[in-house]
């Protein structure tokens, strides 16, 4: 079987027969059952999600692990491409006997989108029981899907002689995917953008020769350097940032079918949306200001009647009206500027071999796709450009580490400060256990009688990272924040839906609603800042049904210098000491009885003196008219 006959089985509906034949060519020991088993239960997870669960059967790897193969029918209301909660329900519910390595194959009554998943569950030597939660690695396949990632790894696997257990994990390797994309996003396709403009190029620290540089500058490119930059080449690698990063943003947009619609409903967008526009264009060096420059700022940033776009060719498509910033013109993006047509071309192709997922990275399911992740790889893999500055990247591990203990320290000081911790040393012992289990775990069981304190907690928490970059530390603690919330609405929805003013689970409200009244940031670097941001407007649009116009962040994630404390002669600084309200009359420290004072928090301040730039602020943030937009702008800056 070749590679070009693997990736279009994985492209194609799912049919048995040619998944056996996958199967059999890359594990030509494997032994199909007569007759399947059945191993459908009779739990919630597969009442709910599944239509019947069936082994095939099993082969022995190398190394001491039996491999297995399960088929699970899933019902017609879960969707194979987005719906990772079933799916990892049904992965967490397995109960194939004895075994530590699997692999599933999901599909619905149609065939037209299916997955394939590795589950790996680690045992103790000493007496073989779990030892953690399985890991589980998936692929989406299916019509409309790309399959040439999964087919390259699959053939070097069928190719890999004794195959053991970390052959199969490096075929399911996300990290890897992640590495290949990105390796050559940032030294083929930024690098020719970037040349183009610069006449420089990032150095390949790796030695690797398999993108090589063009040997002289292009003097286009470097005359706009001149006219559009004021030859300041940071701002011309920001520009060239922001306008790979609206590409990829809108390459996600494809993948939520909100592309080029025939009708409102936005269920049938195109794929390949950008690459068509691409190719029904004259596909020459004005591609991006005749045609780009009318879809960012036009269409994306427009209302405009029914949502109409002309294609190049004249039919009327619809493209969603998105606001908030993300595709609104500043002065550089105003000017006049031509790019050679091979650099769109050879971009828009690269994106449609990769595989794209609009599900965010799961704790206990990790999708084998581009997921909306990427964005902030796409800066921290860009950082030598920053690092004159102190910018560095802080792995991922790290960031999701600091996030859970922030969370939990501050869940932990809300609880004593509002006087729900026990003055009883075993029962606060206990308590400190289960709430560090609910944030890190996920698990609420154990903290459901504190279910209002931290729905409260939560909506109230505020944070703000001093140097954002590319928004790793607060993207991270609102994913933490959201799942938080999501596993203690699950326990009480009635609590937590009337703390959070909903009746039911709307991912989509609640992140709206961390980012307005949570999420704080400053970077001292533009591009730093314009990534954060599309990070944000992405992770919102990851959970929306239909096209919502976003919010605007421009007051929520700014550039600026955090360590300044004046500026012109303002001062920034924030005295609590000017706010300040009368308590009841108590005795000193000497036994006086004196009226004291007791400093009050900001939001206090703000809720009780006139603070019309809050006011302004949080207007802002929801406004959806351009002149409106520029009315409070104007306001809020004089």
């Amino acid at each position: 079987m070749t590679q070009q006959e693997l990736q279009n089985i994985f492209e194609s509906e799912f049919n048995w027969d040619n998944w056996k034949k996958v199967m059999n060519f890359v594990f030509p020991e494997f032994k199909f059952n007569l007759v399947q088993t059945d191993l459908t239960r009779d739990t919630k997870a597969h009442k709910k999600s599944a239509g019947y669960i069936k082994e095939h059967g099993t082969t022995q790897l190398a190394s001491p692990e039996m491999l297995t193969l399960c088929e699970i029918l899933v019902n017609d209301n879960v969707r194979l491409d987005r719906n990772i909660k079933s799916v990892r329900s049904l992965v967490a519910d397995l109960a194939v006997p004895n075994y530590q390595t699997v692999i599933v194959v999901f599909h619905n009554a149609d065939n037209t989108k299916w997955r394939f998943t590795l589950v790996v569950k680690e045992f103790t030597e000493a007496n073989k029981v779990f030892d953690k939660k399985p890991d589980s690695y998936t692929y989406v396949f299916g019509v409309g899907e790309k399959g040439r990632t999964a087919s390259e790894r699959f053939l070097e696997l069928a190719n890999t002689p004794n195959k053991k257990l970390k052959d199969l994990e490096k075929a399911f390797s996300v990290k890897a995917l992640s590495d290949d994309f990105f390796y050559e996003y940032k030294y083929k396709h930024y690098n020719a953008f970037l040349r183009y403009l610069t006449g420089e190029e990032i150095i390949r620290l790796d030695k690797k020769d398999k993108y090589l540089p063009v040997a002289n500058p292009d003097p286009v490119g470097i005359n706009f350097l001149k006219t559009n930059f004021n030859n300041d080449k940071i701002l011309a690698r920001d520009f060239i940032k922001k306008l790979l990063g609206r590409l990829v943003f809108i390459r996600f947009l494809e993948k939520k079918s909100w592309m080029g619609a025939t009708t409102p409903d936005y269920t049938d967008g195109i794929s390949d949306f950008t690459l068509e526009l691409f190719e029904r264009s004259t596909k020459d060096q004005t591609f991006y200001f005749q045609h780009l420059w009318k879809l960012f700022f036009e269409t994306l940033n427009a209302k405009r009647k029914n949502d109409d776009y002309k294609m190049p060719d004249g039919r009327l498509l619809k493209v969603p009206y998105l606001n908030g910033g993300l595709f609104e013109p500043n002065e550089i993006d105003k000017k006049p500027i031509v790019f050679p047509s091979d650099l769109f071309a050879e971009l828009l192709n690269f994106f449609q071999e990769y595989n794209f997922t609009i599900v965010e990275d799961d704790i206990d399911l990790k999708e084998v796709a581009v997921d909306p992740e990427m964005l902030g790889h796409i800066f921290e893999n860009l950082l030598e450009d920053n690092k004159g500055k102190g910018a560095f990247y802080t792995p991922k591990e790290i960031v999701h580490y600091m996030c859970q203990e922030s969370l939990y320290e501050y869940l932990k000081t809300y609880l004593a400060q509002n006087g729900f911790w026990s003055a009883d040393a075993a029962k606060a012992a206990t308590l400190e256990k289960d709430l560090h289990n609910f944030v890190t775990q996920k698990s609420a069981s154990q903290i459901i009688e504190f279910d209002k304190p931290l729905a409260t907690a939560l909506t109230t928490v505020k944070i703000c990272d001093p140097a954002i970059g590319s928004g790793a530390f607060p993207m991270g603690l609102l994913n933490e924040i959201f799942q938080c919330v999501h596993v203690l609405f699950d326990a009480s929805p009635d609590t937590v839906g009337a703390v959070w003013e909903m009746e039911t689970w709307q991912p989509n409200v609640v992140k709206l609603n961390i980012i307005q009244n949570s999420i704080y940031g400053v970077d001292i670097e533009k591009g730093a800042v314009d990534i954060a941001r599309l990070r944000f407007w992405l992770s919102l649009i990851v959970d929306e049904p239909k096209p919502t116009p976003l919010p605007n962040l421009d007051y929520k994630i700014m550039q600026g210098n955090s360590l300044l404390e004046s500026f012109e002669g303002i001062d920034l600084k924030f005295d609590r000491r000017k706010y300040v309200k009368p308590i009841e009359k108590a005795k000193d420290l000497f036994g006086n009885i004196a009226e004291k004072d007791k400093q009050i928090s900001i939001a206090e301040a703000m809720a009780t003196s006139n603070f019309d730039l809050v006011k302004m602020e949080r207007e802002y943030f929801g406004t959806q008219n351009a002149d409106q937009k520029e009315k409070i702008r104007k306001q809020i800056t004089d």
